[in-house]
């Protein structure tokens, strides 16, 4: 399924002659604070990036996989420091399984998905390197009870990226 996932986002653009792809790495909330390296790819032009990044630790007794496809309207926010400050807002969908085995018991396994409105901010310091903050906010997901959409309860999901433009 990922490599399908993976195919479609690359393709996505591929009949546009001016689009740029964006590789990344960094840090991701999917992951509840553990500091697992995330992988970012992005392809787009200067107004419409299509964005898909994937996080996932595996250990003897935890197991949490997660993957993300996100699409942005993009515009050039202006000059920041001595760099350039890009914009984009859009909409993004997660998708995410976690496991757990406790000695001597069954793997106990949960799916999670998350579905809302996606933006990010990146600066281009030192083209083509960037860094950038890329955040979903839920509003659709495992629990649509209203009290969690008020109080903002595990349906966000923000990674911070460094990475380059090709």
């Amino acid at each position: 399924m990922r490599s399908t996932l993976l195919a479609l986002f690359l393709t996505l653009f591929a009949f546009k002659t001016n689009a740029s792809i964006l590789i990344g790495t960094g840090f991701n909330s999917a992951t509840s604070g553990r500091l697992v390296p995330t992988l970012n790819l992005g392809i787009g032009d200067e107004s419409f990036e299509a964005h898909f990044s994937s996080v996932g630790v595996s250990t003897t007794a935890y197991s949490h996989s997660s993957y993300r496809l996100s699409g942005y309207w993009t515009w050039n926010a202006g000059e920041f420091l001595f760099g350039q400050a890009e914009a984009g807002f859009g909409a993004s969908a997660l998708y995410g399984v976690r496991s757990f085995q406790d000695s001597g018991a069954e793997r106990t396994t949960k799916n999670d998905y998350v579905v809302g409105p996606a933006f990010f901010v990146r600066w281009v310091f030192w083209d083509p390197v960037f860094i950038a903050v890329d955040g979903l906010y839920g509003l659709i997901g495992p629990s649509d009870r209203f009290g969690d959409l008020l109080g903002l309860n595990a349906r966000d999901n923000v990674s911070f990226i460094v990475g380059f433009r090709i």
